[in-house]
């Protein structure tokens, strides 16, 4: 086998139309991918506000069962959701919510827990900017929270 010996006056490299090429291959790779990108991190968010909101649902639940009281989640204007229980011994817990997170429900935006363990019950939908939106139920005779993916069109 004979070693590769360049030839005087050939030169090694990559013609002008090839590099142009595999930039225009990297032009659409990339015009493609980013827009998928930007939507996967409003997914999460998503999911995550809505994972956080079930948590802080399941939390005041048993708060109202140990300290046997009356509590209330309650969501505010300005993106928070607020534990607040009418024993004074309770103290009440405030969780920041991502921006671009919206809640809404039709039976309004609050839900009561029972010593008993039993609530007022309620739907709430959390959404986000182009991602899923998640459905959290309450159970009133339970207090059971569920979470669930919806398609809404």
């Amino acid at each position: 086998m004979k070693p590769s010996v360049l030839v005087a006056g050939e030169e090694a490299g990559f013609t002008l139309l090839e590099i142009l090429l595999v930039l225009v291959i990297l032009a659409l790779f990339t015009a493609l991918v980013v827009p998928y990108v930007g939507k996967g991190f409003g997914g999460v968010k998503t999911k995550v506000a809505a994972g956080t909101i079930a948590t802080t649902m399941k939390r005041a639940r048993g708060l109202a069962l140990r300290v046997r009281s009356t509590c209330t989640v309650s969501f505010t204007e300005n993106n928070k959701v607020v534990i607040a229980c009418a024993n004074k011994k309770a103290e009440a817990r405030v969780i920041q919510l991502e921006k671009g997170v919206k809640v809404y429900s039709d039976s309004g935006l609050s839900v009561e827990f029972f010593p008993s363990g039993s609530s007022t019950g309620g739907s709430f939908k959390v959404s986000g900017q182009g991602a899923k939106t998640y459905a959290i139920k309450i159970e009133p005779s339970t207090g059971r929270v569920r979470v669930k993916s919806i398609q809404v069109l």
